[in-house]
This record gives structure tokens, C-alpha cells and sequence, in this order.
């Protein structure tokens, strides 16, 4: 049974106007609706190569800004394992070697770039199976490019963000603090806190509304009386509750592995 969901998509029959990938990625900052209605088809490799390369690139732009705040955390880590009698001295000095050189190493900016479509991935799997409770009929791709294109604006904004912060020569006093979000205000927040709070940033609020917006639009694609049909949709309010709880899970799985690190 076709579920439509009237205030995102008034024509779920009406054949979606061509678009290439790049449009969308354009699109996405404009019209979004439209862009999820063209990405029905669950194409998402374009979009993911986009947001990695714009990820790698943030990184690189924000790295002498962090740089203080990776060090910092580094030093503690250091100091944690130094203190653990466990280990042997000759481990402790070879592991601290390899951590500090890994500062400067050139993966340090690859490791980070490969995480970022494992990192949507998850995302997309979150959402595709907490969607399935609303009644959702996305498909698992589905989910993926909705997720893909959904993270363009964060990763702009990020660029932006790190751009700026590198220009006025900010100082940060943790990973957390080149974002636009409550984490930056606080030079005395706690690894913690700040993690919780780099959860308002806002490319991260805006990829999670469209997260919803574009799952509630997803569906079975049939063929009904010579016209294409999308089955399975879920009212907007249900998509975006679907995606702001994958935002919680998201945020919960963050702090938790800040205060066990």
C-alpha cells in the first residue's frame, strides 16, 4: 500500500525531471525534495567520492588548527599508558615513537578520508533499519544515498569552518572545536562535553533533517497501470524522527568512546 507523504512529494507518480549526479549535489542546498525524488534509483557513488574528497580536504585545511588540540590529546594518552605498569618499558617507548610520528605521517590525513564512507555507511544502515519501524519501504541503497548527498552541506560547512578558523589563526582546545557548534565556546570543556555538544554543529542538524526528509521520500519503485509507483513511503514527521534517532545513537556512540579512551 502507497503511503504518500503529502507535504514532501504532492506527485509520487509524476516522473522525476533527468538530472546528473552533479546537480544534485548542488541541488541538495536548494531543493531537496527534488534531489531525493531523482535519487529514488539508490545511486550514491558520486555523492560519497564527493563528501570524502571534501572530508580529506577539510582535514588538511583544519590540521594546523587541531594540531594543538591532537597533541594534547596525544600527551594524555601517552601518560596513561606510561602509568600502566602492564606494559613493558621497551613497548611504551616504541608505541610512543609510532604514536607521535603518526602526527606527521602522510596518512594521517588518509586514515580519516577512508573512515568518512565507512562512517555513512553505518549511518545508512542505521537509518534504513530504525525507518523499517516506521513502516519505511527504502531499500538499503536508498538509504545510502539519501545518507551520501544528505552529508554534502556538513562537509561544506566544515570546509568553510576550518577555512576560517585557519585565517584568523584560532586556537582550539579540542578536536571538537573547529565546528559550528556550542563546542567552541568552551576552552574548559571536558573531551565529553565537548563531544555531546559537537553533536548541535550545525552541518550535523542539517544533514540530519535531510536524512529524514530524504528516507520518508524513499520507497519500492513499481510499475502500476503503465505508471511508475512509489510504495513504501512514510510520512515526513516519521522520517525525521527515524533520522534524529540515529543522530542520538550517533551522539551516544561518540561520548561513550571519548570517556573510554
Amino acid at each position: 500500500m502507497t503511503t504518500p507523504a503529502a507535504s514532501l512529494d504532492t506527485a509520487p507518480n509524476t516522473p522525476a525531471k533527468p538530472a546528473s549526479a552533479w546537480e544534485d549535489l548542488v541541488d541538495i542546498f536548494t531543493e531537496p525534495v527534488a534531489v531525493f525524488r531523482r535519487r529514488r534509483d539508490g545511486r550514491f557513488w558520486l555523492a560519497t567520492l564527493v563528501v570524502t574528497l571534501i572530508g580529506a580536504a577539510t582535514f588538511y585545511v583544519a590540521r594546523p588548527v587541531l594540531r594543538p588540540a591532537i597533541e594534547r590529546q596525544m600527551s594524555a594518552q601517552l601518560e596513561k599508558m606510561q602509568a600502566d605498569p602492564n606494559i613493558p618499558a621497551e613497548q611504551k617507548e616504541a608505541l610512543t615513537n609510532r604514536i607521535r610520528g603518526s602526527v606527521d605521517s602522510p596518512f594521517a590525513i588518509l586514515f580519516p578520508a577512508l573512515g568518512i564512507p565507512v562512517s555513512l555507511f553505518v549511518s545508512a544502515l542505521a537509518l534504513w533499519l530504525v525507518a523499517k519501524f516506521f513502516g519505511s519501504g527504502a531499500s538499503l541503497g536508498q538509504a545510502m544515498a539519501v545518507t551520501s548527498v544528505a552529508a554534502v552541506p556538513r562537509m561544506v560547512i566544515g570546509l568553510v569552518v576550518g577555512a576560517v578558523s585557519l585565517a584568523l589563526n584560532r586556537e582550539v582546545h579540542t578536536v571538537y572545536g573547529a565546528t559550528a557548534s556550542p563546542a567552541v565556546l568552551g576552552p574548559d570543556a571536558s573531551f565529553g562535553l565537548a563531544a555531546a555538544l559537537s553533536r548541535l554543529d550545525l552541518g550535523v542538524l542539517w544533514q540530519t533533517v535531510l536524512m529524514g526528509i530524504g528516507i520518508a521520500l524513499m520507497g519500492r519503485l513499481t510499475r502500476r497501470g503503465g505508471e511508475a509507483v512509489v510504495e513504501g513511503q512514510i510520512a515526513p514527521a516519521k522520517g525525521i524522527t527515524a533520522a534524529f534517532i540515529v543522530w542520538a545513537l550517533a551522539g551516544l556512540l561518540t561520548v561513550g568512546q571519548v570517556l573510554n579512551s
